[in-house]
């Protein structure tokens, strides 16, 4: 049987409390449609693997207890920059918040060292076609629309967290919006 999943940095509460009341002063466009992400599912996406066999969990849990001891220098640290629509290009379909250039490069590299290490154990899945990691926490889905036609919406943020693990986490895609599991959770 396959399971849906990706390997992502988790928020604590009082981060997630930081960004709902930056978001709650935000005017959103609610007129495309827009669906807010449940708050309980804010992450840091590293690397999504999308459909795998559970059978090949233990092999994901190695690889990224491998990039991890490889990587060291503790806990992933960063600060969140704005609220904005995403991704880039002139067709957003998502409000989300930055994650700083510099945490997306440390982040990139833990992304690198995972592909490396689920290579080792032999685990497929799709590659993206991006040349640098951009981290940023999805708040919220709207229909792909023209960037012209959306309200301003750059909000300035500036708050750091700190993510203690890296989490393998199962999505079951639901009706009314994902539902998250926590299989896995390696510590730095």
């Amino acid at each position: 049987m396959k399971k849906r999943l990706f390997i992502a940095l988790n928020l604590s509460e009082n981060v997630k409390d930081n960004i709902e009341a930056v978001l709650n002063g935000v005017p959103l466009p609610r007129q495309f449609g827009l669906r807010l992400v449940a708050r309980e599912n804010w992450h840091v996406t590293v690397l999504f693997l999308g459909d795998q066999e559970e059978d090949d969990i233990p092999k994901i849990k190695t690889a990224m207890a491998e990039a991890v001891q490889k990587r060291g220098a503790g806990a992933p640290q960063g600060k969140l920059q704005q609220i904005n629509y995403g991704p880039p290009g002139p067709r957003p379909r998502m409000v989300w918040t930055h994650v700083s250039r510099d945490a997306s490069d440390g982040i990139g590299y833990l992304k690198k060292l995972l592909e490396e290490k689920l290579t080792g154990q032999k685990i497929k899945w799709e590659h993206g076609d991006f040349e640098k990691f951009d981290g940023h926490i999805t708040l919220a889905r709207f229909a792909p629309t023209a960037l012209k036609s959306l309200p301003r919406l750059q909000k300035p943020l500036n708050f750091s967290f700190t993510a203690p693990t890296l989490d393998l986490v199962a999505s079951e895609l639901r009706r009314g919006g994902p539902k998250y599991t926590v299989l896995a959770k390696i510590a730095f």
